[in-house]
């Protein structure tokens, strides 16, 4: 199977077509920021980078493309000024300006995005696309996934649209839920010299708290009538675990400072949601 990644960031969907089996082969992406270039190359190998999504003039066929398009215009925390020419939203705009030069479309598309783009306020920005889509020739099949039902203790929901060309011999159904694979408490890995601990009873409310300016994660256990609370920074490793990053994986990226490295994880999307989607839609190539 040939794969396009535009708006690749490090990668997420490939690793998770390897992760299930799926024999791919990446014929191209389309980043610019160089740390993420950096951080795919060193997880996926050398690749063939399209470059900035404006200037590419086509794209070759391939069997999948996948396009995350940046949510700065869609989400809650942006401008929220939408999918709009000349904003970063707008690049979506992009897509459907390569799709439309393609002779041959791609079997198979795969969108993902905030939770936002559904909302009363996009939702007709969101339908005029999926109706060029269909103009494209694609039946689509839309969905809003949760990272926790997936298997990662993350409440990190996304709309994700599977595109399939209509002449492709296939269907495609919402992947059922799953427990977590484990839980925040076992995925938090701790050093001693940061350990702060406090023995209080139950009716005593004040706890001593280690605190960094990042957001902290809060782990109480509990063991007879004692509470023993920490309070601390998630380090880029456990980010990229939460976005179901192994730590086989992560150690395979060097020379990245640990800001762009909480970037990279942030703008990432979660593997084991990509997994279930692909599962799903690959089942007879596993």
């Amino acid at each position: 199977m040939t794969v396009i990644e535009l708006f690749a960031g490090i990668g997420s969907q490939v690793q998770a077509l390897k992760n299930i089996g799926v024999e791919y082969e990446v014929i191209g992406i389309s980043e610019i920021d160089k740390y993420a270039i950096k951080a795919y190359e060193q997880l996926h190998g050398k690749v063939n980078n399209f470059g900035d999504i404006t200037k590419i003039e086509s794209l070759p066929y391939c069997d999948l493309l996948t396009y995350s398009f940046p949510c700065q215009d869609l989400s809650i925390a942006g401008k929220q000024e939408g999918i709009t020419e000349g904003n970063r939203s707008g690049l979506l705009l992009e897509v459907e300006r390569l799709l439309d030069g393609l002779t041959e479309k791609p079997k198979y598309l795969l969108l993902e995005n905030v939770k936002n783009l559904i909302s009363e306020k996009f939702y007709n920005q969101y339908q005029e696309w999926l109706n060029k889509l269909s103009g494209f020739g694609y039946v689509n099949y839309s969905m809003l996934l949760n990272a926790k039902d997936y298997g990662i203790p993350q409440n990190r929901e996304r709309v994700f649209c599977v595109s399939i060309r209509k002449d492709v011999d296939n269907y495609f159904w919402i992947p059922e839920k799953h427990k977590l694979k484990f839980t925040i408490q076992e995925l938090l890995k701790y050093n001693n010299d940061i350990y702060i601990w406090t023995s209080q009873s139950y009716g005593n409310s004040k706890f001593k708290h280690l605190m960094k300016n990042r957001s902290p994660s809060l782990i109480k256990s509990h063991s007879n009538l004692k509470i023993e609370t920490l309070k601390r920074e998630l380090t880029p490793r456990e980010c990229f675990q939460l976005m179901g990053f192994k730590d086989e994986q992560f150690d395979k990226i060097e020379g990245i400072s640990d800001s762009q490295l909480y970037k990279l994880a942030g703008n990432s999307i979660v593997v084991s949601v990509l997994e279930a989607i692909f599962s799903n839609l690959f089942k007879d190539n596993l």
